[in-house]
């Protein structure tokens, strides 16, 4: 999961922080750079479609499961949640969120 086709104004928007605290979602050049000096990069694909259907996927099995899901998080939780796996399908399909598959040799072999 890196930053996709979203700008300043607009990460600051996303709530990224609530769900992965503590934690900063890189760009995909910074996960080149930082292999660069041991690994070569040869095939990187994207499909942040994959991710959307996931977290929809989740979403729908949140709404299936309302009542056990209230009665073990509580209902702020469940809401949570079910708006961050919506909410976060809709960011990957609009491209704000990559879903990187990247593959690398060392180099020198």
């Amino acid at each position: 999961m890196t930053w996709g086709d979203a700008d300043g104004p607009q990460r600051d928007r996303i709530r990224i922080h609530d769900i992965f605290p503590e934690s900063d979602l890189p760009e995909i050049a910074e996960f080149v750079a930082a292999a660069h000096p041991h690994l070569e990069l040869v095939a990187m694909e994207n499909r942040p479609e994959d991710y959307a259907e996931t977290l929809a996927g989740w979403a729908d099995g949140l709404k299936a499961n309302r009542d056990r899901a209230v009665q073990i998080v509580g209902a702020d939780r469940y809401k949570f949640y079910l708006e961050s796996c919506k909410g976060g399908a809709v960011l990957y399909r609009r491209r704000r969120f990559y879903l990187c598959r990247l593959t690398f040799k060392r180099r020198g072999r």
